[in-house]
């Protein structure tokens, strides 16, 4: 969020063929403060505007700070000002002084909720229109943070050209998936009884990802299925549908669609057998791939029925 919001404002205030005479980016780590005031003092070189940017303010000592405040309490300098901090002391002279000769602008993560939205506003910033549907999309298929998000935005973006609308369709074609998108792979290959393909899938998400995090992401993926199924059986409508699944509504079709390969009885032992599995590798000295390649063994061979059984042991 703080990268972004410093592209948008040096977008705002230096054109790209000005940045290299009119622009300093300086670390407050390698130059002293009396360099950053003497750049921060210099009037701007054939343009109407001269920025310079100091990164990592927070790690000025208190003696850095008071200087930094007695130059700035003297009026505003000749060069536009941009002080880039983790966090601030609100006790401090110094930020008190920067909080009364600057605007402040806060770069707050945006909730869970709100990542639909931003990566809308977002990709209008870039002159695209990210429909809803393609947002939801999106926000469910790639890996957690916000930069992630904004690349896979920047990347859509250059996919679909000239076209003002990126569509589902694109984000289907183009979004990099996270795990959580690739356990749909897993769970399709165990829901088909084909222990050949899901162990192929297993591996792959296993080069990148944590077995207990990944069996985490399963019992979640199982737990969104066994809300899908009372949700269909009590013909819940979209609000409802929204409200229990959040922002994985949009793949309530899926998720039903994946019903079709477990029989009722199945997801409530699915998940008993995932919490064994779980139990399993973090009690024993066995090797945790091994006892999620077992577990989707048995998963995927449990009988024509498709009944499963636990063969684990269990906490008493």
């Amino acid at each position: 969020m703080r990268d972004h919001t410093l592209r948008r404002l040096l977008d705002e205030l230096i054109p790209l063929a000005e940045r290299d005479l009119n622009l300093d980016r300086l670390e407050v780590d390698s130059i002293s403060i009396e360099d950053v005031i003497t750049r921060a003092d210099t009037l701007p070189f054939f343009g109407a505007t001269r920025v310079v940017v100091v990164l990592r303010v927070e790690r000025l000592n208190a003696a850095a700070q008071d200087r930094l405040s007695a130059y700035l309490e003297q009026g505003p300098p000749p060069s536009i000002f941009i002080l880039v901090a983790t966090s601030l002391d609100e006790r401090r002279r110094f930020t008190k002084t920067v909080r009364a000769v600057s605007r402040v602008h806060a770069c707050t993560t945006p909730r869970s909720g709100e990542l639909v939205g931003w990566a809308q506003r977002y990709a209008q910033e870039l002159g695209k229109r990210l429909s809803p549907d393609a947002a939801r999309a999106l926000v469910q298929l790639v890996a957690p943070g916000l930069g992630n998000l904004a690349n896979e935005v920047d990347k859509l973006a250059a996919f679909v050209g000239g076209r003002d609308v990126i569509r589902e369709e694109d984000v289907q074609a183009a979004a990099t998936r996270s795990a959580e998108f690739t356990v749909f792979q897993l769970t399709d290959a165990v829901g088909d009884r084909d222990a050949a393909r899901a162990l192929r899938v297993l591996d792959r998400l296993l080069v990148e990802e944590n077995p207990v995090g990944l069996l985490a992401l399963l019992a979640g993926h199982v737990r969104a299925l066994l809300a899908t199924q009372a949700l269909a059986a009590g013909r819940a409508d979209r609000e409802r549908v929204q409200a229990v699944l959040g922002n994985r509504a949009w793949l309530f079709d899926r998720y039903r669609q994946q019903l079709r390969g477990f029989g009722d009885p199945d997801l409530a032992r699915l998940l008993r057998d995932l919490r064994d599995a779980d139990y399993r590798m973090k009690s024993s000295t066995g090797s945790p791939r091994m006892v999620l390649e077992h577990l989707v063994v048995r998963l995927c061979t449990a009988g024509e029925t498709g009944r499963l059984t636990s063969t684990s042991p269990r906490p008493s």
